[in-house]
Parts: C-alpha cells; sequence; structure tokens
C-alpha cells in the first residue's frame, strides 16, 4: 500500500522575501527568453517570405564571369525518397534561377553543363568507378588523388563551352551594356 504525505512550508518574513525574489527572476527570465524565442521566429518567417535571394548577397557575381552549373534533372531526383527531402531542402533549382537572373542583370555567363560522367572520370580521361558513399577519388592510371566532388567541379569547368576565349570576345564588344 502506498501511502503520500503533503508537507506544508511556513517560511518566515525573511525566507519568504527571497523566495518571492527568486520566483519573480525566475518568472521574469521565463518570459524575457520566450518573448525572443517569438521574435527571432517571426523575424525568420519575415525573411523566409521577403528575401529574393535566402542565401545572401550574391557578391560574387561580380568577381566571377563565368558560372557553371551541372544541368541535373531535379524533378527526377525528387523521385528518389532518400534524397528528395535534401535536394528540396537545398533549393538547387531556386538556386540555378536566381543565379542566371543576377548573372544577366550584371552581364555575366552562366552556363549548364551534362553531368554524365563527371564523378565516375579522371581529369587524365581514365573511367573510375565508385559508389556514391566514396568521397576519395583515387585514379589508378594517374595516381591523382583527390576528393570526388572537386575533380567533378574540375571536370565540368573544362566540359563548359564558353572558357576564356568565350569571356574575352565578350568582353571585348563594344555593343555590351554596363
Amino acid at each position: 500500500m502506498r501511502k503520500s504525505f503533503q508537507f506544508r512550508i511556513y517560511p518566515n518574513k525573511k525566507q519568504e522575501v527571497a523566495l518571492e525574489r527568486t520566483l519573480t527572476t525566475c518568472r521574469h527570465l521565463y518570459n524575457d527568453s520566450l518573448a525572443e524565442r517569438k521574435r527571432q521566429a517571426e523575424l525568420n518567417r519575415l525573411k523566409q517570405s521577403f528575401d529574393v535571394f535566402p542565401w545572401g548577397k550574391p557578391e560574387w557575381i561580380n568577381y566571377y564571369d563565368h558560372v557553371v552549373f551541372e544541368k541535373l534533372q531535379i524533378q527526377n531526383m525528387l523521385k528518389n525518397h532518400c534524397l528528395a527531402k535534401s535536394i528540396v531542402d537545398a533549393s538547387w533549382s531556386q538556386l540555378i534561377n536566381l543565379t542566371i537572373y543576377k548573372a544577366e542583370y550584371a552581364g555575366k555567363i552562366v552556363e549548364l553543363v551534362n553531368p554524365n560522367g563527371t564523378s565516375q572520370t579522371c581529369l587524365c580521361g581514365y573511367h573510375v568507378p565508385k559508389d556514391l558513399s566514396v568521397r576519395i577519388h583515387r585514379c589508378p592510371s594517374c595516381g591523382l588523388v583527390l576528393n570526388r566532388d572537386h575533380v567533378s567541379a574540375m571536370i565540368i569547368k573544362n566540359i563548359s563551352t564558353a572558357g576564356i576565349a568565350g569571356i574575352q570576345a565578350r568582353q571585348s564588344n563594344p555593343n555590351r551594356n554596363q
């Protein structure tokens, strides 16, 4: 059989004042932190709804004349339930579309490159098959050891058609809008 006991404390005046002060301080700290959380949530909501470029201002558009993206089939990739949430969270298509918009406004070039084989090929041209879980590229032909994404980025840069000649030709064009 369980028994419960009730106790009632009878603080003296000094203890009552200290207890009231402590509870008041705790109440104020809790309410202030709750108000700050609400304020921050409202700011985040407003930022998401009104921010045109949520990844920050694209000042890098001014530094690069030529930006190259992989031309990914994002709608097809969303059918993979394991990757879909990550792809939607990253907003890949929105990043590409906004970059194209800002680049056109700044008079820069954005190019979409076919990504077929970029992560399975070495810079020397040797085919190096690997799973998605393998993050390091090791070429048995030339001995290159680099991060898989870094090698893919260099291959995509080499595939791009505009290149330096296209950029120099565009910059020398006197009819180009400034």
